[in-house]
């Protein structure tokens, strides 16, 4: 009797648990629920891309050094810089073209632009004349065409691209390379520090360091 009545009891506990199997997730569906909360909540690891210092010059709004994520293209750094001036002249495939890692990128002008420009800076026929009269003449319009300089001192340690254009004999370029010798060596000390950057002459320093604090 007691035999038949332990055989018994086990295979009511069988039936019991497999039945149970069956219906819990009718019973306890929150706990299906909370696995799935805590899958959802899995954020995926953040990828933090390289990034490259790229100087565009020439035909944009806003040209100078700027930091951008390595693989853009030329399209996006003009983006980036303001966009084209009118008087750009973009061959098509360099907008599709890569950004060079540190390197330089530079929008050329329409040559009709250039033309002009040089037009503009040839002596007309009442300058034209011989001897002294000639002599004093280019000697005026050389003055007339040369910069003037800023108004009020500029800000070594803070001044833009575009601020540095702005002294007498320095354009786009050796403005941008002030800039980048700035971001990677810090702040100039003393203005004589200027003349460590490439570019800067003796004699252009003396001109612009007036312009400067």
């Amino acid at each position: 009797m007691s035999l038949r009545y332990f055989g018994f009891s086990l295979l009511l506990a069988g039936v019991f648990s497999w039945g149970w199997t069956l219906i819990e997730p009718w019973l306890f569906p929150a706990s299906e629920a909370r696995t799935q909360v805590e899958l959802g909540s899995v954020q995926p690891a953040t990828i933090i891309q390289p990034q490259a210092q790229v100087l565009i010059t020439g035909a944009v709004k806003t040209p100078g050094i700027y930091r951008v994520p390595k693989g853009l293209l030329v399209y996006d750094l003009i983006q980036r810089a303001g966009g084209l001036t009118p008087d750009a002249d973009v061959a098509p495939g360099l907008l599709a073209k890569a950004l060079p890692d540190g390197g330089e990128v530079h929008i050329p002008r329409a040559l009709a632009n250039v033309g002009a420009q040089n037009r503009a800076s040839e002596p007309s026929s009442a300058e034209s004349g011989s001897g002294d009269e000639k002599t004093v003449s280019s000697r005026n319009k050389n003055k007339k065409n040369k910069k003037k300089g800023p108004l009020t001192p500029i800000r070594l340690n803070t001044a833009t691209v575009a601020q540095l254009d702005t002294l007498p004999g320095v354009g786009p370029k050796l403005a941008a390379r002030i800039v980048a010798y700035r971001q990677e060596h810090g702040p100039f000390a003393r203005i004589e520090d200027l003349r460590k950057v490439s570019g800067m002459g003796g004699k252009r320093f003396e001109d612009i360091k007036g312009y400067l604090r």
